[in-house]
């Protein structure tokens, strides 16, 4: 094997970890594999049609992640929703959303290019979340939820800020998806998404400070009810 092909296989295997690796997060993130459920290495290979040496790293990355823990001989369990990390990442993420939508507000400016590409994009998923509620499709409406919340950070240009956000999310969404089944405030929070959008146009810190403050209880305010009712699948 030269040099060239080896570095194709290496790309290749590479890839191959990498998107299995993404489709098993994203299925346990969004709880469509379930906190407490096993999985086995042979299980995910004929699912995927693949060897089992890269579900083996897909597996080591997630437990890596938090969300898997390894078994030796029996394969792994799907790590239950941690109560305390849920309530740091909401924490966190107060925080950091408030600095970057605030950032956003204060760059903002109708004739660039930017500002109107970050309108065109924020309206566009807004109503595709229109969209997926009418089909009562939380999966894809809270994705797009996290679509604008990026768009926004993103167009802050806290680049860091942005990684840093995406990176905390994945305990708290799973609460989320949990959370938008139970709680139906889907209207308010398209709503409110909205009102955000307005006030980063108005150049309206306070406005985007208040606004954001309320939507991001929406969760937090519901969450001991979801730790209470669907309690088997949280630890403290």
């Amino acid at each position: 094997m030269n040099a060239n092909t080896s570095n194709a296989f290496e790309l290749d295997r590479n890839t191959l970890e990498n998107q299995i690796y993404k489709e098993l997060k994203n299925r346990i993130v969004s709880v469509q594999i379930l906190p407490g459920q096993m999985i086995s290495e042979n299980e995910m290979a004929n699912k995927f049609s693949v060897s089992r040496t890269p579900i083996r790293q897909a597996f080591f990355r997630l437990s890596v992640d938090g969300l898997l823990e390894i078994m030796p001989q029996r394969g792994a369990l799907v790590s239950f929703i941690s109560k305390r990390k849920v309530r740091e990442a909401q924490r966190i993420r107060e925080v950091l959303e408030l600095e970057a939508f605030t950032e956003a507000a204060g760059k903002w400016d109708k004739t660039a290019l930017e500002s109107i590409t970050l309108l065109e994009k924020a309206e566009m998923l807004i109503t595709k979340q229109e969209e997926e509620i009418k089909k009562l499709d939380y999966y894809e409406f809270t994705k797009l939820d996290e679509e604008f919340h990026d768009c926004i950070i993103q167009f802050s240009g806290n680049l860091s800020l942005a990684y840093i956000v995406k990176e905390m999310r994945s305990h708290l969404n799973r609460l989320r998806y949990i959370e938008l089944q139970e709680a139906h405030h889907e209207a308010t929070a398209i709503l409110q998404h909205r009102a955000l959008l307005l006030a980063i146009k108005n150049k309206d810190d306070d406005g985007v400070s208040r606004i954001l403050i309320d939507h991001l209880k929406l969760v937090e305010n519901f969450r001991e009810f979801i730790f209470k009712k669907r309690a088997e699948l949280f630890i403290d």
